[in-house]
């Protein structure tokens, strides 16, 4: 590997448009400060999975939390607006974690968006970890790796 600096925008870019990520850098930096954003009670049940087009999935471990999330969605957004400092964030939708080794949003896909493209979760790892070998921060680079994880893992990849 080269010492020459990386452009961190530039390393994300590529993989983000193949995986469909809008907004990396904002992704992961709400993926690291997620406790911080909502409070440890809340972050053990509920995470958040993508972002896209300002719509922030935040995947529940019930029913009851999505409904008690959308409660608290409003809050939720200025906190995690108010942290990355502009306006990323305007919708979170909560779905509810399926059974063991699978995660079923709370709402059907509608029928015009096409299934996404499954990946192999090894796959997935391996791009992720590609990106973040490239990052000298260790935990951005951690927090972006897990961040790219999610939100393919939410497109329906294989986990």
């Amino acid at each position: 590997m080269s010492e020459d600096p990386v452009r961190l925008s530039g390393t994300l870019s590529a993989l983000a448009r193949s995986w469909g990520i809008e907004n990396p850098v904002e992704a992961a930096r709400i993926f690291s400060c997620w406790e911080q954003i909502v409070g440890p009670e809340v972050a053990a049940r509920c995470r958040p999975t993508s972002l896209k087009g300002g719509l922030l999935k935040v995947r529940t471990e019930s029913a009851v939390w999505a409904s008690e999330f959308r409660y608290l969605s409003a809050d939720v957004i200025r906190r995690i607006n108010t942290t990355l400092g502009k306006q990323v964030v305007g919708e979170v939708k909560p779905w509810v974690k399926g059974g063991v080794g699978q995660n079923k949003p709370m709402h059907k896909r509608s029928p015009e968006r096409p299934p996404a493209t499954t990946m192999s979760s090894t796959q997935m790892a391996r791009e992720a970890a590609q990106v973040a070998c490239n990052i000298r921060d260790p935990q951005l680079a951690e927090a972006l790796r897990k961040a790219l994880l999610a939100s393919k893992i939410s497109q329906g990849g294989d986990a």
